[in-house]
């Protein structure tokens, strides 16, 4: 008997259902498991709940699943039906889990906590209408703002037009305004005594360039037709037109334009307060770029080779352009090549040198070096067009 382990019970305290429970579980009556009958009533343990239960026995069995299967059929059946029921009634085993019910305690928590559903579709509807109501009120706010001011512009321009007929009408019975023309007296003033203006005497004999004859020119400024005069006539055309430019002095000006750092004489250099590079060399440039190109962060690098070789670097952006560094070499043997102007170099190299440990020859080649540079550069940017 020992595989008789397993009962079907029914459990008589509402709201317990039907159950499998180990023979070990009953605790009244404590009986041989070859003692125990189907029908028979006693109190066992429920898995879940503490304490014994009262419970009947419905079948005896060492298979759980057979048990179970019979348990799910049980709850669909009544229980008159069942072999071991002594009783006429009928009745459904209840099939809710023990302990509080679920609709009950649906409705408690509704009890306490009304809630009200609400349609999306009506939300975003109530959501949309609050909008355009907002929308409505800037509208028509906006609408009595502009009217405002339309009036009041309306008002400020009628008094103006008042204001203003009233003064011409004032005016107009004065008689000020009715003078003769020919009644007022022009006064001229005559130019001063100046050096930088030059008498006009309507005597002087001046040639007038209406007078010349006119060259017709296309777009470019190139003459449409071809000058087929003499030699001799040509000149004297030219001569004609140069004396009359100078006479009239169409083309007396100063140039403002400051020159460019490089070979300058010297009256030049010192109208435009100009420093020469080194003694002698005949190359200027202005303070402010001598200062840029020895101006260092670290004060401990001033002196060094690489505060040389930077120095050539930056003057050699000063005295030329960045256009003529790809076709230009350093020596003079270069063949294919331009050459940078010599006295200007040399200049860069003795200043380099003078204000650095470094040599010559590494200035030199420092500034070969960014020639060489400019080159590659210039051929991967044609490679690539």
């Amino acid at each position: 008997m020992s595989k008789l382990l397993l009962a079907l019970v029914e459990w008589q305290e509402e709201g317990f259902p039907l159950g499998v429970i180990n023979l070990r579980a009953i605790e009244d009556p404590r009986l041989p498991f070859e003692d125990y009958r189907v029908g028979l009533d006693v109190y066992a343990k429920c898995q879940g709940f503490p304490g014994s239960h009262p419970a009947k026995i419905l079948k005896i069995g060492d298979d759980r699943r057979e048990l179970h299967n019979e348990m799910d059929l049980l709850r669909t059946t009544p229980i008159a039906n069942c072999p071991c029921s002594t009783e006429e009634e009928t009745r459904i085993p209840q099939e809710k889990p023990a302990g509080i019910n679920k609709k009950q305690k649906g409705e408690r928590a509704t009890e306490q906590k009304p809630e009200q559903y609400v349609d999306p579709t009506e939300k975003k509807k109530a959501q949309d209408e609050q909008r355009k109501k907002k929308f409505e009120e800037k509208k028509n706010e906006a609408v009595l703002k502009k009217k405002a001011r339309t009036e009041l512009n309306n008002k400020v321009l009628q008094e103006l037009n008042i204001d203003f007929n009233r003064i011409q009408n004032e005016d107009i019975e004065s008689g000020e305004d009715l003078l003769p023309l020919q009644d007022m007296e022009l006064e001229f003033t005559q130019l001063s005594d100046d050096s930088d203006h030059e008498e006009i005497n309507a005597d002087s004999e001046l040639i007038a360039l209406t007078d010349l004859p006119v060259q017709e020119v296309n777009a470019k400024g190139h003459n449409t037709v071809a000058q087929k005069a003499p030699r001799s006539q040509h000149i004297s055309l030219e001569e004609k037109y140069a004396e009359a430019i100078k006479e009239n002095g169409i083309l007396k000006c100063k140039d403002y334009s400051m020159p460019k750092p490089g070979k300058l004489s010297s009256d030049v250099a010192k109208r435009y307060k100009m420093v020469e590079l080194t003694p002698g060399s005949g190359v200027y440039l202005y303070q402010h770029d001598i200062d840029y190109v020895q101006r260092v962060r670290d004060p401990s690098a001033q002196g060094t080779a690489a505060y040389g070789k930077r120095i050539a670097k930056l003057l050699m952006n000063i005295f030329f352009t960045k256009k003529d560094f790809p076709d230009c070499k350093l020596s003079p043997n270069a063949k294919g090549h331009l050459v940078l102007d010599e006295t200007v170099t040399s200049a860069i190299i003795n200043f380099s040198a003078q204000k650095s440990c470094a040599t010559k020859g590494a200035i030199r080649q420092a500034m070969a070096s960014k020639l060489s540079s400019a080159r590659t550069k210039s051929k991967k940017i044609v490679q690539h067009s």
